[in-house]
């Protein structure tokens, strides 16, 4: 797991949804190796999320250790129980940016588990 502040939509038929991950980071090499990619949609409460999977390296920690609050998808991929809403999509393209990956998923499962606010990279930035 890992905090990424971009994900969006590319199209809603197939749906389609893009996430930019840096090339150094421990989650991009899953993410190549295994060819999908969850994404847990954080409300504005969820501060210690972004900190727990942000700050850290899961070549040195095991970022899911201690948490009760989680299930595996229909893709095997770990997810929040905690969030908003989750995805999970398998990678139908990349494109190199530099430093960064851009991966393109087909969304396969999706869930919505609360009503919310997201939390969005400049509101964390705001209310850390």
């Amino acid at each position: 797991g890992q905090c990424a502040n971009t994900c969006f939509q590319i199209t809603s038929e197939p749906p389609q949804i893009a996430i930019g991950i840096n090339k150094n980071n421990y989650t991009h090499q899953l993410i190549t190796k295994s060819g999908k990619f969850g994404v847990s949609v954080l409300n504005q409460q969820g501060h210690d999320y972004a900190r727990r999977f942000g700050y850290s390296s899961g070549r040195d920690v095991n970022k899911f250790e201690g948490l009760d609050n989680v299930h595996r998808g229909e893709l095997g991929i770990l997810l929040l129980d905690d969030c908003l809403t989750t995805m999970e999509a398998e990678v139908v393209g990349t494109l190199d940016a530099g430093t960064h990956t851009l991966f393109l998923g087909e969304v396969k499962n999706g869930e919505v588990l609360q009503k919310g606010e997201p939390m969005t990279y400049a509101y964390f930035r705001a209310t850390r």
